[in-house]
């Protein structure tokens, strides 16, 4: 290095002035004396270099340029043993300071400084070095400075501290970089071609715990972040959640966390996947699109993270949700939503990692649009899956059929499934009978394995006050509730199902209905409900509960003589069951009679009635829910022809029993207006001992005609 000009040393006054005035000196701060002594005569140095020099304090700064012609990294690296403050700078040929840093040092120690890795570009810089304080204590400083340079394609280039002069950050590839100071950030851009997986990794010098980087993920319209995370630190983080994004362009930022100074290594792992979610999707109007019977992975990026789904159901059908993930501890809460502006989900219940039952109710939809949302209840990052099932089935509940107002069509002689999804869940339906009849309601769901009551199902009619016309609690321990036979007369009714417990088990209800004027019309339990009971003929029915009471009105023209016929199973007891009376218009009893358990048949001996109307009310004096079969005949009554008898099995009437019955009970089923069945027919056909026309007919018929069993069902009670 040539020596100083002995100029600056016999005008030292001005150059102690200009120091103290200026802390650091921009070119042409200071008058030019000789040397390299201003950035127009610095001294070339090359990199990868090192060079020896002074300065004083009466002296000038001392310019050094050197020229980057490739990507990479540069660091200037001061030494000396003396004792003073030092500025060191670093500007570009464009004469814009580009890197600032005041040295103190210390007398006698080895003072090693250094600016850190740097990459502004290629192009040409220079270096100035000088006093940053006259004051100090050394009249001059020696020293020496390492110009070091290494080729690297992937280290930042700054200035990249805004979106608008962001870096590239290649998809699978890394960019290396460092934090000049604690107010510089660095910037990236990133471009995703597909939807898929992204992750983040980060590598740097962790041996100080305290040297922590945050980083920031927007996309290229936000302002806000749509994801942090911490590198380094005490538990020396070393990579981010998994992150979906659709494709489009994203920013990552590196920012101060505890600052380091220290170089990082910031990679981009990407993978294609279909399946995963995009973030941001924690509002329905930002909801990923997902695919019936498909699934889609996602993960909650912090306890406030929401993931939401959007999915159509373009039939009537049953949907559940099942839930997988690796997480050893977590819980997480789906919640479905019928509209974006839902303020409140229709169902909700909560997943559990580990849990080897994490799938939801089956859930009966109508065509249209719904919402999925995935939140946290204690939460986890890990991965999880959600699985959308669906079955489309026109016999399944629609949610929402919680009231009258809402209940779901049941169609005579058919049958419809459901699920109670919480504990205050109910579901209604209702059914319209054309002709009066009697009805059988039987439920079906899988047994629990207890006699715990978990449903309840009512039977109700259309008036303003829905009275309750039957009710049964259904328990754990039989896969069948049977309701019996109920008489009804032609109109609307509705059937509710509420819990008794949280059980989510699903059920079903058969309706069997056969069209009949001789059975009791409930509620028939006052006078004022009374069936009309023609004299000479005969009714049926039975007791659904206890107390109840069936009452029946029957009229006389003319004082007469009555007789009663009453059938019903016998048990072989002698305790008395059944109780019949009679009561004229003010309710004064005109006879009791009382059958036995052990009879089948009772016939009164006659009762003599002045004209006018009567009403005969039938009890159980020990509860007796068995159907029963009345006649009331007077004195003029006369055997008539008997009524067809009943060929069990004969459904096509051809006088035998054959799997061609079985055939034609099948086609009614599916087509009862192509393959219709007289009256007649009907009554043969209804073999398996529950009321109405079904399936269960045709396969007692199969078996039947195979031989397996010589009597039906129908025949055993």
């Amino acid at each position: 290095m040539t020596y100083k000009n002995i100029l600056k040393r016999s005008l030292s006054v001005l150059a102690a002035s200009l120091v103290l005035s200026c802390t650091e000196f921009p070119h042409g701060a200071f008058v030019t004396y000789a040397d390299n002594d201003t950035m127009e005569t610095a001294d070339a140095v090359q990199l990868n270099s090192t060079v020896s020099d002074y300065v004083s304090k009466v002296g000038v700064p001392n310019w050094y340029k050197f020229t980057v012609d490739e990507n990479g990294y540069f660091s200037v690296d001061f030494s000396s043993q003396n004792s003073s403050t030092i500025l060191l700078v670093i500007y570009n040929s464009a004469e814009e300071k580009v890197f600032s840093k005041t040295m103190s040092l210390k007398k006698g120690a080895d003072n090693l400084l250094s600016t850190g890795n740097l990459n502004f570009g290629t192009g040409e810089y220079y270096v100035g070095v000088g006093y940053s304080d006259i004051l100090s204590y050394a009249e001059q400083v020696d020293y020496s400075i390492d110009f070091n340079f290494t080729a690297d394609p992937n280290f930042e280039t700054e200035p990249n501290n805004s979106k608008e002069t962001a870096g590239t950050l290649p998809l699978n590839g890394y960019v290396n970089g460092n934090l000049l100071n604690n107010n510089d950030t660095d910037w990236y851009k990133f471009t995703i071609d597909e939807n898929g997986c992204t992750g983040f990794g980060f590598d740097a010098d962790f041996t100080n715990e305290s040297a922590e980087w945050g980083l920031e993920i927007y996309t290229s319209e936000s302002t806000s972040y749509i994801y942090s995370a911490k590198f380094g630190g005490k538990n020396k983080v070393t990579s981010s959640a998994v992150l979906g994004l659709d494709k489009g362009e994203y920013y990552a930022k590196v920012k101060y966390s505890s600052y380091s100074t220290g170089d990082y290594k910031l990679s981009l792992n990407f993978e294609p996947d279909e399946h995963r979610e995009s973030e941001p999707n924690n509002s329905a109007l930002t909801a990923d699109d997902a695919v019936l019977n498909s699934y889609m992975t996602g993960n909650l990026l912090t306890s406030s993270d929401t993931d939401w789904y959007k999915f159509t159901v373009a039939d009537k059908g049953c949907m559940n949700f099942g839930f997988e993930t690796e997480a050893e501890s977590g819980e997480w809460i789906l919640e479905l939503f019928e509209t974006p502006e839902s303020n409140f989900s229709f169902y909700k219940t909560t997943f559990k990692a580990g849990s080897e039952t994490n799938i939801s109710a089956d859930i009966g939809l109508d065509e249209g649009e719904y919402y999925a949302k995935i939140r946290n209840s204690v939460w986890h990052s890990d991965d999880y899956r959600l699985n959308f099932n669906f079955i489309p089935n026109e016999k399944w509940e629609s949610e929402f059929n919680n009231d009258f107002d809402t209940a779901d069509e049941i169609i005579p002689n058919s049958s419809i499934s459901g699920c109670l999804m919480s504990s205050s869940d109910k579901d209604y339906y209702k059914f319209t009978l054309e002709d009066d009849g009697y009805v059988n309601l039987d439920f079906l769901t899988d047994a629990a394995g207890n006699s715990v009551a978990y449903h309840t199902m009512e039977l109700m009619d259309s008036t303003e006050e829905h009275k309750v016309i039957y009710t049964v609690q259904i328990k754990g321990d039989s896969e069948i509730t049977p309701s019996g036979n109920i008489g009804l007369a032609k109109g609307t009714y509705f059937v509710r199902v509420k819990p008794n417990s949280t059980l989510t088990k699903n059920y079903t209800i058969n309706l069997g209905y056969v069209k009949a004027s001789d059975w009791e019309k409930e509620l028939n339990n006052t006078k004022e409900t009374a069936t009309l009971f023609p004299m000479n003929s005969t009714m049926n029915g039975n007791l659904k509960k206890s107390p109840d009471t069936d009452y029946y009105k029957f009229s006389l023209d003319k004082d007469d003589t009555i007789f009663i016929d009453f059938e019903r199973p016998s048990d072989g007891k002698t305790t008395v069951y059944w109780v019949v009376g009679i009561i004229d218009e003010s309710g004064t009893y005109k006879q009791r009679y009382y059958m036995k358990g052990d009879e089948e048949l009772t016939s009164t001996e006659g009762l003599d009635l002045g004209s006018g109307n009567y009403y005969m009310h039938i009890q159980a004096s020990t509860f007796n829910t068995s159907d029963y079969k009345i006649t009331i005949k007077n004195s003029g009554y006369k055997e008539t022809d008997t009524p067809d008898e009943i060929t069990y099995g004969d459904a096509n009437l051809d006088d035998k029993v054959s799997i061609s019955d079985a055939v034609s009970i099948l086609q009614y089923i599916a087509n009862g207006e192509k393959y219709p069945l007289s009256d007649k027919a009907l009554r043969n056909a209804d073999v398996d001992g529950n009321a109405g026309v079904s399936g269960k007919d045709a396969a007692e018929i199969q078996k039947y005609d195979a031989g397996v069993i010589s009597i039906f069902p129908v025949q055993e009670k």
